[in-house]
């Protein structure tokens, strides 16, 4: 039997996700092209199991995704063969053919070679099948039951990866057209010139003797310049006429003022590549030789203003001949300013880079964790282990797993300041106290590396409008990012001013600092200055651009100062202080007393998840009915009759939303607390939860200290019974 928290399939077909997807894109990022939704992304997950497909689909539905399903590898050869897709999601252990062995199929076709592979198992877990599925050309290797934040953070940077290579495929042909119609207008003109200039010839040869149709044919050539000079006048581009040895006849004017050379005359008889870079002077020479060849040739070339910038030109020459005798006559060289879409080219580029590097960067920060986690489940399964070693293995679980719901909630965070879902809890916030808070959670990082830090209060009170968590978590990234980032024994200084009505807070640091050039760029998400990928002590570089987004979020502006390498930087945030003074915060919490004992229903579709949350409600003290599904917590409700409820929202069938109404609806359902518990914890997921009929809602992973924070809140079963 397989494990049921794993992916399944059937005929080639889109799933529920698929099915529903109309609008805005899936993943980290979404957008919108030329004013229309951008169409959905295919992803194909294949598993022999229908009731795995069935969890996948739920776990991965987004309007942005287009799902579809195979139960045999034959067909998920055949989706492959008539679709595209951005991404794989296979299960190894299947009948007929194993997930290792239809990948090495598919990485042999060409067509298919590119497709990323996420390979999910419930067995095959030894490092040997690890390595095997990575030969097999996997990108990421997931063990079931999967973290269903992890598999669609991964999935959604794969999409946002096929999107992007879209976007650049776009880009290209977009380019290649310009410079097809650019070659047609050209094509054109010649055309033009030449049936002006064969009407000339015929009229000067039916009125005059061969003498005069010669003296005929120069004057109307002289014309047909001037007329072509006029036309050429017309045009936005930079049009140049050369002699045969290639120097300049004429400049049109739009070209005189994109070159920036004022009048023609000092250039008359200069060599066209008299106006060119030395770096250029080949390409100059190539397209003149193969113009007198009688072939038209282009090339692109930078040239400097008189600014110092560079602007970048694409260039066409092409041979003229003479209409009369069809003679090479004069070389046209018409030049296209195309800087901006080599900057737009460049911008797609580096963005390509920084995101294969915040990839490569991710895959690394989610594994690191894992290596000491899984050392201390190791030493936790050995015959003789002291209870200070099992203490210190349940210590490096805890950190190791708070690191990475850290890692996961700013990767969350920057998703959410970007599409503005982002909610503040705005209240009257003492700076004294954020500073705290703050001082407090880098202390650790700072300890570490043996800095100093100095920190200067402010003298009186400071009252901020604004989130507390966050502008906490705003100083706290500039301390752990001074810290991370300044030589071991170095110094760090916080320091917080009050003028005209705004709070300014500085942290300076004797560290490695940052070159001038790269302070544009310190505030990117997913980028790192090259000096400080060298020191870096682990992150995915969005520390930053996700304290600017808080800050701005706040109304406020976060800039960065430094003198260059070696000399360290100061970061500087600014916020507007609160309108009138503060005369009494809110009054602190009052301490939580100990909880009393309940009868507790725990539901729940992952069984790790229920169980250890049983566990530890017993442990409690508390009475633990547990069950996987909604309609079994439906029915126990009924039987056990608990105190409280925790309903995961996400189970098949019967989710939790629609057990939580039942529940209520049921004779005594009214008397019961029910909780949510859910990966989802926005402001509009709260909302929604309470609008639903839930009492509370609890953010998975939930804490030990948290869990008892509520369960004293609520009092005791007959207080339950009355809220």
């Amino acid at each position: 039997m397989k494990n049921p928290g794993a992916p399944t399939s059937s005929p080639p077909q889109a799933g529920p996700a698929g099915a529903a997807a109309h609008g805005a894109t899936g993943g980290l990022t979404g957008g919108m092209a030329a004013g229309q939704p951008l169409a959905p992304i295919n992803i194909l997950i294949v598993d022999d199991e229908p009731r795995n497909l069935v969890v996948l689909e739920t776990v991965l539905d987004d309007p942005g995704y287009r799902l579809v399903r195979a139960e045999t590898a034959d067909r998920a050869l055949l989706a492959l063969v008539e679709q595209e897709f951005a991404l794989l999601i296979l299960d190894i252990q299947m009948p007929v053919m194993t997930g290792f062995e239809l990948a090495q199929l598919i990485k042999q076709r060409k067509k298919t070679a590119q497709v990323p592979i996420i390979f999910l198992t419930a067995y095959y877990n030894e490092d040997q099948h690890m390595l095997e599925g990575y030969g097999s050309g996997a990108v990421d290797y997931l063990l079931k039951p999967v973290n269903p934040v992890i598999l669609r953070s991964k999935v959604a940077i794969f999409a946002e990866l096929h999107r992007k290579n879209n976007e650049l495929a776009v880009a290209n042909r977009a380019l290649l057209t310009e410079v097809g119609e650019r070659r047609e207008a050209q094509q054109q003109l010649r055309e033009l010139n030449e049936t002006l200039e064969r009407r000339v010839a015929e009229r000067t040869e039916a009125l005059t003797e061969r003498t005069k149709v010669e003296k005929a044919a120069r004057e109307q050539l002289r014309a047909s310049e001037e007329l072509n000079r006029s036309l050429m006048d017309g045009t936005a581009d930079c049009v140049q006429v050369l002699d045969l040895d290639g120097r300049l006849l004429h400049i049109n004017r739009p070209g005189l003022a994109l070159l920036e050379l004022g009048d023609f005359e000092p250039y008359n008889g200069m060599h066209w590549r008299a106006l060119w870079p030395d770096a250029a002077h080949a390409a100059v020479d190539s397209a003149i030789v193969r113009a007198l060849a009688g072939e038209s040739s282009s090339f692109v070339a930078p040239r400097p203003t008189s600014a110092g910038d560079l602007m970048w030109w694409s260039v066409l020459v092409s041979p003229v001949r003479h209409p009369v005798n069809g003679r090479l006559a004069r070389l046209l060289a018409v030049s296209r300013d195309v800087t901006e879409a080599r900057r737009a080219e460049q911008a797609l580029r580096e963005a390509d880079e920084r995101k294969d590097a915040f990839i490569a960067t991710l895959s690394h920060e989610l594994r690191n964790p894992l290596a000491p986690m899984r050392n201390a489940i190791n030493l936790m399964r050995g015959d003789n282990l002291s209870d200070a070693d099992f203490a210190w293995c349940r210590d490096v679980i805890d950190r190791q797993l708070q690191q990475m719901a850290r890692l996961l909630e700013d990767l969350l965070d920057v998703s959410r300041i970007t599409r503005a879902k982002l909610t503040l809890r705005r209240e009257r916030v003492e700076m004294s106290a954020v500073i705290e808070q703050a001082v407090e959670t880098a202390r650790p990082v700072i300890n570490e590396a043996h800095h100093t830090l100095s920190v200067a209060p402010p003298r009186a009170p400071l009252i901020l409008m604004g989130d507390s968590a966050r502008l906490a978590q705003v100083v706290s990234n500039l301390l752990i990012n001074a810290a991370k980032f300044t030589p071991a024994g170095g110094r760090i200084e916080l320091t917080v001013e009050h003028a005209e009505g705004e709070v300014t807070l500085r942290v300076r640091d004797n560290g490695i600092g940052i070159a001038r050039d790269q302070l544009p760029h310190i505030f990117q998400v997913f980028g790192q200055v090259p000096s400080a990928q060298a020191r870096s002590q682990g992150g995915l570089g969005i520390g930053l651009s996700l304290a600017r987004g808080l800050v701005e979020l706040h109304g406020g502006t976060l800039t960065v100062n430094s003198d260059g390498p070696g000399k360290g930087s100061e970061f500087i945030m600014r916020l507007p202080a609160a309108a009138r003074p503060a005369d009494a915060l809110p009054p602190a919490s009052a301490p939580v007393e100990a909880a009393a004992h309940f009868r507790i229903l725990v539901a729940d579709d992952l069984r790790d998840s229920a169980d250890s949350l049983g566990l530890l409600l017993k442990a409690m003290g508390n009475e633990v009915c547990i069950v996987y599904g909604g309609a079994q917590a439906v029915e126990a409700a009924g039987t056990f009759r608990p105190d409280l409820v925790f309903l995961d929202l996400g189970m098949p069938e019967v989710d939790g939303y629609e057990a939580c109404r039942r529940i209520r609806s049921a004779p005594g359902g009214g008397r019961v607390v029910i909780i949510a518990q859910t990966g989802w914890g926005q402001e509009q997921d709260r909302r929604r939860t309470n609008e639903a009929g839930f009492d509370h809602h609890m953010v998975k992973p939930i804490d030990g200290q948290a869990l008892e924070a509520l369960l004293a809140r609520i009092g005791t079963p007959a207080d339950a019974a009355k809220s």
